[in-house]
């Protein structure tokens, strides 16, 4: 299965501009999914496209952006079942605090 992340996933998910979203994009070396399996990824002018097994079943995949020297840019998390990205359960929870 292949997942395109590319700037208008990072601005929606992350909460951040084009430039940043960019920025974390141009960052990407690797990625790593579910904290231990390193996939393979192809590049495209505004993104990248993951390709996964697509023997993962369904619930949440964990996407790990992952820059040159091995450190963590951000990560996703991705549904199996609706096939979307989701924001961080931290964004989550500091909007909630801020709404209360």
């Amino acid at each position: 299965m292949q997942i395109p992340i590319d700037i208008s996933v990072l601005k929606s998910v992350l909460s951040i501009d084009d430039e940043a979203a960019q920025q974390k994009i141009d960052q990407i070396d690797r990625v790593r999914i579910n904290e231990d399996k390193v996939v393979e990824l192809k590049r495209q002018k505004d993104g990248i496209t993951v390709e996964v097994p697509n023997n993962l079943g369904g619930g949440l995949l964990g996407i790990e952006l992952v820059d040159k020297y091995g450190g963590t840019i951000t990560t996703l998390a991705y549904d199996l079942k609706t096939k979307e990205f989701r924001r961080p359960r931290k964004h989550e929870e500091e909007k909630k605090k801020t709404t209360e």
